[in-house]
Formats: structure tokens, sequence, C-alpha cells
């Protein structure tokens, strides 16, 4: 057996009791203090979520701007190919018509 048995053996009554209780009170005493570490952890954990929330709802605001802006990129550059030989060509044909042929080498 090891020590501490053999001095719980050798106590009398009184004493066991006496030794119950304080393990007890030491065990409360214990539980308490950890119930209060897990109600600050509790608390932290939440703000965490909270602003991890934030930050969840603050990256979705941004991918929807950034979709939309990628919308209008994409039209306009549809836009840009069709648009810039029509306008090219009506260029060139109002330079032709107002006098200004083209010069070749210069």
């Amino acid at each position: 057996m090891d020590e501490r048995r053999e001095k719980i053996i050798r106590m009398s009554e009184h004493q066991f009791r006496e030794f119950v209780d304080d393990q007890l009170r030491a065990g409360s005493a214990q539980f308490l203090a950890h119930q209060r570490l897990l109600e600050q952890n509790t608390m932290l954990t939440q703000q965490t979520a909270n602003n991890t929330a934030e930050i969840v709802e603050a990256f979705g605001v941004t991918k929807k701007g950034l979709h939309f802006f990628q919308g209008v990129g994409s039209l306009l550059n549809r836009l840009a190919r069709w648009v810039t030989p029509i306008l090219v060509a009506g260029g060139a044909l109002w330079a032709l018509f107002h006098g200004h042929p083209p010069r070749g080498g210069e």
C-alpha cells in the first residue's frame, strides 16, 4: 500500500470525516475556480465569434463589390472590342471625306 492509504486506514472516524470534509472543500473550491475560468473562456470565445462574424460579413461585402466591378469590366471589354473597329473605320472615312488622305510612310 502507498503512504496515503496507510495514513487513511490509521485515522480515527473523526479524523477521517475531517479529511473527507477537507477534500470535498478543496474539490469544491477547485471546481468553482474552474467554473469561473470556463465562464471567462466562454466570454472570450463569444467575443471572438462576434469579431469573426464581422470580418466574414466585411469579406462578403467586398466579394459582392468585386463581382460588380468584374461584371462592369467584362461589359466594357466586350463593348470596346465591338466599338473600337467601328470608330477606327468611321474616323478613317471622316478623314478621307474631309481632305486628309493617308500619308504613307510618315
